[in-house]
């Protein structure tokens, strides 16, 4: 696909993730808008597309495409990817805006195209309240998914035997999408949840004396670089060291198979037992008051409760007599 736009280059791509990312951006209009400047008013032959992004959105983990193209005042200038906005991916002109929906931006990706609608969806969602308030309870709320009220309830790792198989899920390009809308938005929910979690684990313990402050105790770090391996850094109290938590969420049972990437795998190994995976089920997105979860801690590769197929990273959870 073309990943270079402009007479001048003003817009290069290094990738179809980093391409797509930008697409999801400029489809919120929270993020960013888009206009037509009428420059015959001003002596030139064409009209001028511009790209803004607003003062919050640059100061957020962009692409470094939109970094390199941006001016002052967070403006780009390119036309022909404006037009291409409007040619391929559904986005309208509406007098001298340019506008677009979620729903008719997605049908414009190719339905199989899992890691590109991801990327889409990291931008589309680039900007989420993450505050940090050390006397006060945190609040979320992803844009359908209300967690305000979740609590984690703890199990120990489930001994039953587990699903082979996932279920299939359907074909249809907007059944598809509207799966990768619905896993992208639990696993959302999922991290905030378990955010919130240890933010109110610190405060308890920091008020019962159990640690002298909350400095750099807690950091959501997927939510400014999702290739760490972890999505949240928080503080075990008893033990007095950190922790790097990766949070798996499923609206299925304790035994539903999860993928993992490799670069989880070998973070884990890293680790060791300052690693946990942090497995959320029966995760209800109407009404997620109650959260059943699960820990697996240490390298995940030599857990023996879980198989992790070679082919394509699922994590199996065992049978009570296998591998125990």
């Amino acid at each position: 696909m073309k990943l270079n736009w402009g007479n001048q280059n003003q817009l290069i791509f290094d990738s179809e993730e980093e391409y797509y990312m930008a697409l999801g951006i400029f489809s919120n209009p929270k993020l960013a808008r888009i206009y037509i400047e009428d420059n015959a008013k001003r002596g030139s032959f064409t009209d001028a597309s511009r790209l803004h992004l607003y003062a919050e959105t640059q100061r957020a983990n962009l692409p470094q495409a939109l970094r390199d193209a941006m001016k002052d005042g967070g403006r780009i200038n390119c036309n022909p990817y404006v037009d291409n906005l409007i040619e391929n991916h559904g986005f309208l002109l509406s007098g001298n805006v340019v506008v677009a929906t979620l729903e008719n931006v997605l049908k414009t990706i190719p339905n199989n195209e899992v890691e590109n609608i991801a990327a889409f969806m990291k931008g589309y969602y680039l900007i989420q309240e993450n505050k940090v308030i050390p006397e006060q309870n945190i609040t979320y709320t992803t844009e359908s998914i209300d967690v305000s009220k979740a609590k984690l309830k703890f199990h120990d790792i489930p001994r039953e035997n587990a699903s082979k198989e996932m279920v299939r899920r359907k074909q249809g390009k907007r059944d598809y999408i509207k799966e990768a809308l619905n896993d992208f938005e639990i696993g959302e929910a999922g991290e905030k949840i378990v955010y919130n979690h240890e933010k109110q684990k610190l405060l308890d313990a920091y008020k019962a004396g159990k640690i002298e402050n909350l400095n750099d105790k807690l950091e959501w770090v997927s939510r400014t670089d999702d290739s760490l391996g972890y999505d949240i850094r928080s503080y075990n109290v008893d033990e007095k060291r950190e922790m790097y938590i990766e949070v798996k969420t499923t609206t299925g049972s304790s035994t539903t198979p999860f993928y993992i990437s490799e670069n989880e795998i070998d973070k884990s190994r890293e680790l060791k037992d300052k690693y946990y995976i942090y497995r959320l089920y029966k995760m209800d997105r109407h009404n997620p008051k109650n959260v059943d979860y699960f820990i697996l801690q240490g390298d995940i590769s030599t857990n023996q409760h879980v198989t992790i197929e070679k082919r394509n990273c699922r994590v199996i959870i065992n049978n009570s007599t296998e591998k125990l």
